[in-house]
């Protein structure tokens, strides 16, 4: 298992600060600009998720089932990546039809979830480069991510959220996983960023009724990041990012506040407003510090 991304890393801290393992999440999407930590981080959700005597949430790394996934050898788990001349995943990696996908060496997501566990807690499916769904697939996986089954969790991981479907995006729990890679930010990046910072530290003091002041605070900084020359959206995306990195820093005490900022990026993946969003959230962080 890679260990390119430290214990004490902005996405590490996001995942722990979030409800991953509740019994009600059973999708998590993981986005961010590199592959390698986005591997890192599905494979250790995977670990926590199957191991059946986990201490805290997280993997014991010594039971049977730990042992059996560190060596690749976990029945209960299945890494699904693009695979064919297309380098897509296909309809075959998610449901056998009348003609199954000869190049898909896999067991289906429906059929591999349609028996218990073996050995593990659950069972667990990752999707590597979720982008690469095509559409067959892609619609097929709907109806898992509805009607999920009680012991099967689902990972999907990219680095081009963008071309995953609405549809799938608004039925997972999305995570923003900042670059940890430690290399020099643009000018532009390090100002915005400090902007936001600025801004959400105003939170602590800000009257109830200055949220829609903050939000406009916040949406202009959004505008200065790099991101945000594909397009507000993006900005605003990238905006949420590092404010979620934010309030786990410097609001340990308050998990709520990165959930719901975490929320709020994923509505504005679900095409809602950015600027209704960027308003809704300054009125919930003023309302619920406490």
């Amino acid at each position: 298992m890679s260990s390119s991304v430290s214990e004490s890393s902005p996405a590490k801290r996001l995942l722990a600060g979030l409800p991953l393992r509740a019994p009600g999440v059973h999708a998590v999407l993981l986005y961010g600009p590199r592959a390698e930590q986005l591997a890192t981080l599905a494979q250790e959700l995977a670990n926590d998720w199957l191991c059946p005597k986990p201490v805290e949430g997280r993997a014991c790394k010594d039971c049977p089932t730990c042992r059996a996934f560190a060596a690749g050898r976990a029945v209960d788990y299945q890494r699904i990546a693009p695979f064919g001349a297309a380098n897509e995943i296909k309809l075959g990696a998610v449901t056998t039809d009348d003609d199954p996908d000869k190049d898909f060496m896999g067991t289906p997501l429906l059929q591999f979830f349609r028996t218990p566990p073996l050995m593990a807690r659950g069972k667990v499916v990752w999707f590597e480069t979720a982008d690469r769904l095509n559409s067959r697939a892609a619609n097929a996986l709907l109806k898992t991510l509805e009607e999920a089954a009680s012991s099967g969790r689902l990972i999907l991981t990219t680095t081009e959220v963008g071309r995953v479907l609405p549809t799938i995006r608004s039925r997972c729990l999305c995570v923003p996983c900042p670059d940890d890679g430690g290399t020099d930010e643009a000018p532009e990046q390090s100002e915005a960023r400090e902007a936001i910072a600025t801004v959400l530290s105003a939170v602590e003091t800000a009257p109830v009724g200055g949220a829609l002041a903050l939000s406009e605070r916040f949406m202009a900084a959004a505008e200065r990041l790099p991101a945000a020359k594909a397009g507000k959206r993006a900005g605003v995306a990238a905006a949420l990012a590092i404010a979620a990195d934010y309030a786990l820093r410097a609001w340990p005490e308050r998990p709520e506040a990165a959930k719901a900022i975490v929320e709020a990026h994923r509505l504005v993946l679900g095409y809602v407003g950015a600027g209704n969003v960027s308003d809704w959230l300054f009125c919930e962080l003023l309302y619920r510090r406490g």
